[in-house]
């Protein structure tokens, strides 16, 4: 639907840092967000929407901006919701580990269950690379 693609398209986007910047600034990380949010029985969603906020969080200003904007939380009850997903599970640690790249979002990211999402992700999905990877 328009909600994947859109939150794919975003993604795709941030690969490029001049383009990542200009994604957060257009209101790029808001519009994931509302896709998360309001489509999270969607797997299809939920993995490009973790997918494109850990590619918007290639940079530290938009680390701060996506933790502050609740993407740690969203990010977290994608996870929760998806344990089974592969894809789910790969891209919300590949998003939390962007996110803890930056030292104001560690501590955040461990209180609120990051840790305990990572390790329930990796040992659900041992035979899982891309999970084991991030």
């Amino acid at each position: 639907g328009v909600q994947r693609q859109g939150c794919e398209a975003l993604g795709n986007l941030s690969l490029n840092e001049e383009i990542r910047l200009a994604v957060a600034a257009k209101g790029g990380i808001d519009v994931v967000m509302n896709a998360l949010a309001a489509h999270g029985s969607s797997v299809e969603v939920q993995t490009q929407g973790c997918e494109a906020l850990g590619n918007i969080s290639f940079n530290q200003e938009n680390r701060v901006l996506v933790a502050t904007k609740g993407g740690i939380d969203a990010l977290l009850k994608a996870m929760g919701a998806h344990g089974s997903s592969v894809q789910v599970q790969e891209k919300g640690c590949e998003a939390l580990r962007n996110l803890a790249f930056d030292a104001a979002n560690r501590a955040p990211v461990a209180a609120k269950g990051g840790i305990e999402a990572v390790v329930k992700a990796i040992g659900a999905h041992e035979s899982s690379e891309g999970v084991q990877r991030q």
